[in-house]
């Protein structure tokens, strides 16, 4: 047997043992700082509901925007092959948004949505986003804009069914200068 064909028995040997061992859930508050680094993977699993965020603004005058789904896509290039910044963080903000479903779905009653490392993140990233898409319809916003953003879950299949509201936050206020 050559090494390469052990290598690759071995291999497979590994994840079979991977796949029959229990798993358990890491509970530290701590180290859930660390899961914007690590992909989720359960879309592997089955063909189901994406969590997404949806964002709307409320201008000046007073009426609110329609509801903006913020599906990070990047325009793909050679280079990126090697150094793609852009992606990697779309690919963050989308494992953040998968996280808090997933935190939101193990929550239970007595537990406050605030407490979570994943909410107050996603808050951050709904307030730049908010303040990006606030930048393109006023030149210069005021600091009377305030927006709101929700989590639904889409299902792959069907676009236009019955997708659930996982989250709608309460009406935010941002300061234009804020460049957190």
């Amino acid at each position: 047997m050559t090494l390469t064909a052990a290598l690759v028995l071995a291999y497979f040997l590994a994840i079979l043992i991977s796949l029959k061992l229990r798993r358990h859930d890491v509970q530290s508050r701590h180290l859930h700082f660390l899961r914007a680094f690590f992909p989720n993977w359960r879309f592997y699993h089955a063909v189901g509901h994406r969590p997404t965020l949806e964002l709307r603004i409320r201008g000046e005058q007073e009426t609110w925007s329609d509801w903006i789904p913020h599906f990070p896509r990047a325009h793909r290039r050679a280079l990126q092959f090697i150094h793609n910044p852009e992606i990697n963080l779309q690919l963050v903000e989308q494992t953040l948004i998968e996280h808090l479903a997933g935190d939101l779905a193990e929550m239970s009653d007595d537990e406050d949505v605030t407490d979570l490392v994943s909410y107050r993140l996603t808050i951050r990233l709904a307030n730049k986003l908010a303040l990006q898409q606030a930048h393109s319809v006023v030149p210069q916003p005021t600091q009377g804009l305030c927006y709101q953003f929700r989590i639904r879950l889409i299902h792959a299949l069907d676009l236009q069914g019955d997708n659930p509201m996982v989250l709608v936050s309460p009406t935010l206020y941002f300061d234009p200068d804020d460049h957190r």
